[in-house]
């Protein structure tokens, strides 16, 4: 785990962008406070980040306009979310 500031992301962001890549969490402060982290994701797991992380799509499926569907076999696909026609998130 590494702990940068703005001032150091701003000046090397491609050496901290390889350690995540590497696996390295690299925690970034502003003003000594940690504020964010930048880690690697993998493309399979992209979908499944934006579904839990959205906030518009969390809202979505708590107002019940969308709702998640269930995993396809016995190995499932992970989580997905089937959005009616016209309440496509944007």
């Amino acid at each position: 785990m590494r702990l940068v500031s703005v001032r150091e992301l701003k000046a090397k962001p491609s050496e901290f962008l390889r350690l995540a890549v590497q696996g390295e969490l690299v925690i970034i402060a502003t003003r000594g406070k940690p504020t964010a982290v930048l880690r690697a994701i993998a493309e399979e797991e992209l979908e499944d980040y934006i579904l839990e992380n959205s906030p518009r799509i969390r809202r979505l499926v708590s107002e019940g306009r969308v709702r998640e569907a269930h995993p396809v076999g016995a190995g499932g696909l992970g989580q997905t979310v089937e959005v009616p026609a016209g309440n496509a998130p944007r």
